[in-house]
């Protein structure tokens, strides 16, 4: 089975290509939670008492 969806009147994208989006998508979210982790333990706490 082959689709399409029209998201304008320029922009089609085919199931394959929005599959690898969600992939793509799944990744990026993935390096920034592991980023947010990496500036938490490197970045200096100050602690205001």
């Amino acid at each position: 089975m082959y689709f399409e969806v029209k998201i304008d009147d320029e922009t089609v994208l085919t199931a394959r290509q929005i599959k690898e989006l969600q992939k793509r998508n799944a990744q990026l979210e993935e390096e920034n939670l592991i980023l947010k982790k990496a500036i938490a333990i490197f970045t200096p706490h100050s602690d205001k008492d």
